[in-house]
């Protein structure tokens, strides 16, 4: 939260184009900060990342703020697809 809070840009332009977190971080972990930076107003595409590849964890992201989760170890071919599906988006 910190490093976006107190980046230059904030509330001129979106210094990020895209936030990928470890949904099990210590102190706040991926689902707290997906809900700060919804509360926080922060529109940005925020993908999950775990080692839980459960469809609860793909649930419990999506009802955080997430817009997607991804699954450890990842591929290449998924993490380009994930990354195509949100250039389609933007």
């Amino acid at each position: 939260m910190n490093v976006i809070e107190r980046s230059p840009c904030v509330g001129i332009c979106n210094p990020f184009d895209l936030v990928i977190t470890d949904c099990q971080m210590p102190v706040m972990d991926g689902f707290d900060l997906a809900r700060n930076l919804r509360a926080r107003g922060h529109e940005l595409p925020v993908w999950g990342f775990t080692a839980h590849a459960l469809p609860r964890e793909r649930e419990l992201c999506l009802a955080a703020g997430m817009n997607d989760c991804l699954f450890k170890p990842i591929g290449l071919a998924r993490l380009r697809a994930a990354l195509a599906d949100l250039n389609r988006e933007a």
